[in-house]
């Protein structure tokens, strides 16, 4: 796990991810459709691995708010009909669980090193 050098590394990384993700998303559209939404757990993952709970929570903030306004119809607007919440929903169970995932990984990691 590294170290970032600063925090605000660690959350523009979260952010510049997200954004990769996203236009790569975007450019890719025509092919996956619905397939779009899982790939930016990826920027919840790296955020998680390389900044921790913030910048993964940031990320997963930023890949909802684009899951909705980019692929959830009505686009570019934040009106959410109670079907497209349900995709929506389960893609922040997802990263809430990868955040979590990683936050008890860290503090086992710093149990274990404080055993050493």
């Amino acid at each position: 796990m590294p170290r970032p050098a600063s925090r605000l590394a660690a959350y523009s990384l979260a952010v510049a991810g997200t954004a990769i993700v996203l236009a790569a998303g975007l450019l890719l559209w025509p092919w996956l459709q619905w397939s779009v939404a899982p790939f930016l757990i990826f920027a919840v993952v790296f955020a998680a691995w390389y900044g921790g709970t913030g910048p993964a929570l940031l990320a997963t903030f930023l890949s909802a708010l684009a899951i909705k306004l980019f692929f959830i119809g009505p686009y570019y607007t934040l009106r959410l009909a109670p079907d497209d919440a349900v995709w929506l929903l389960a893609f922040l169970l997802i990263a809430g669980s990868v955040i979590f995932l990683f936050r008890s990984r860290r503090g086992t990691e710093r149990a274990l090193l404080k055993q050493s």
